[in-house]
Order: C-alpha cells, then sequence, then structure tokens
C-alpha cells in the first residue's frame, strides 16, 4: 500500500507521539534560565545518530509573539547525513505545519514556521532526527509552544541570531 506524503507525515507524526508519551519522563527542575531541550530516543537506533538540541526556557515550554515564529535548533551529525522532521501539533493533536531537512555536520537550523499559530494558544512542537528514515527508535524532542501578546526571551534571542547572520 503506498501512502500519500500527507498521510506519511500523520503515520510519522503518530508514531512519534506514540513513542514520546510511553517515556514516562519528567524534567528536573530549573533554576528559570534558559536551557536546552535535548533529543532522546527511547529504545535506541542500530545507528549511530547525532545530537539536537533547541533553546527553551524551564520545564521544556517555549513562548513566542509571532503568529508564524522561527525556532533554533543546534545539531551535530558528524559526517553522517541524517533526516531532520519538526512537526507542531495543536491542542487536538492535528498537524498544524511539518517539514523535513536533511542535516550534515555541526550547526544551527532556523525553522521558520509557515503557518499562523493563534494566541493564547497551546501547541505541541515534536522535532527530532530520524532512526534509517523511520520513526521508530528516532532521537525526538517534545515541546510545549504558545503563543503570548508580547516580545518573549525566545522572541530576543532568534532576532539576535536573525541580524548577527543577516550582517
Amino acid at each position: 500500500m503506498i501512502l500519500s506524503r500527507s498521510q506519511q507525515l500523520l503515520t510519522i507524526l503518530f508514531l512519534i507521539s506514540y513513542l514520546i508519551s510511553g517515556s514516562g519522563y519528567s524534567p528536573p527542575p530549573t533554576s528559570g534560565e534558559a536551557e536546552k531541550a535535548k533529543a532522546s530516543s527511547s529504545r535506541g537506533c542500530p545507528v549511530p545518530q547525532g545530537d539536537l538540541s533547541l533553546l527553551v526556557s524551564s520545564e521544556n515550554s517555549i513562548e513566542t509573539y509571532y503568529p508564524r515564529p522561527n525556532l533554533l535548533f543546534e545539531y551535530n551529525t558528524g559526517d553522517r547525513e541524517e533526516t531532520f522532521l519538526f512537526v507542531i501539533r495543536d491542542a487536538e493533536l492535528k498537524p498544524v505545519y511539518s517539514q523535513t531537512i536533511e542535516i550534515q555536520g555541526e550547526g544551527t537550523l532556523l525553522i521558520k514556521v509557515q503557518a499562523d499559530l493563534f494566541p493564547n494558544t497551546l501547541y505541541k512542537i515534536v522535532a527530532g532526527l530520524l532512526c534509517q528514515e523511520s520513526v521508530i527508535n528516532a532521537k525526538a524532542l517534545e515541546v510545549k509552544l504558545n503563543r503570548t501578546n508580547q516580545i518573549t526571551q525566545l522572541d530576543q534571542i532568534v532576532n539576535q541570531y536573525l541580524s548577527k547572520n543577516n550582517d
């Protein structure tokens, strides 16, 4: 049976959600300073996988003022090319936006969300490095995203990154 691209993405989204929800992980308390949410795999991939992180505030949640936010991920895949999957889901777990990108080496990845997010609405970001082009044993992270009515620390960091890289 051949699935359409959207059906494949929905399947991937479901599998990542299933893998993450069964982990039972709760993050340790933090001092309130910004930290990085790091991707992890529940069972491990049979091939080496890179590292992936997203700058977040405490308790793995981020806030943004912008309806189409930009998000920064750091990655290190060594000399291997890996597939990065990014999905935003609404409160009913419906995909709002998704993107896949081939990455290799070490660097910073700017994701420009191409869908409007509503103010005072909670979304979930699921991002990860696929394992042999599959979500099974993918190295994934999940972060809550909320649109607010003011510029946030995340917005300031991303704006600084953008202005620095546009010079």
